[in-house]
């Protein structure tokens, strides 16, 4: 159930090293449909680049910038279109730690300052800390839109290679 809530909210995308996609979901789609204005998206757009959906090279997107840079984006505030998002990326590295891939978190807002980035903001940080296996969130829903977003970093940024206690540690 929360899942199912959590794609009407959050968009999810991955591509790999060539900028291809790895995973979309539902939410995702709808963003891209709008950034690529085009009437349809191909019905399965794993393996599809990137650049051939949105007419744009792989340096012109966040999570191609990303990728290629090295550099993750936390919490940042872009208008997609007619979408205002806060968006989050995390590179994607295999056992060497090289880079294989990004990952982007987009969590649609209703606009720059509103009363709603507060809730959808508590709500995926939240769902991410619960994702995560912390037990003790109920706090997450009374923090500033400032506090969900560092903590947002923290939990996208930290490795959580000690056993998880109630809360996060850093």
């Amino acid at each position: 159930m929360l899942a199912d809530h959590l794609d009407d909210v959050i968009g999810i995308m991955s591509i790999d090293a060539e900028g291809k996609f790895t995973c979309v979901n539902q939410k995702a789609r709808e963003i891209l449909l709008d950034l690529s204005n085009r009437n349809r998206l191909p019905r399965n757009l794993i393996g599809v680049s990137i650049e051939e959906v949105l007419k744009k090279r792989l340096d012109q997107t966040v999570i191609g910038r990303t990728l290629l840079t090295g550099d993750e984006v936390q919490g940042q505030l872009v208008a997609y279109g007619r979408h205002y998002c806060i968006v989050t990326t995390r590179l994607i590295r295999n056992k060497e730690s090289q880079i294989t891939g990004c990952t982007q978190y987009i969590f649609e807002t209703n606009a720059p300052g509103s009363e709603d980035d507060f809730h959808v903001s508590q709500s995926f940080t939240r769902s991410l800390a619960d994702k995560l296996g912390y037990t003790s969130t109920d706090w997450i829903d009374t923090i500033s839109l400032e506090h969900s977003q560092q903590l947002i970093r923290c939990l996208c940024a930290t490795d959580h290679t000690v056993p998880i206690t109630d809360y996060c540690p850093h």
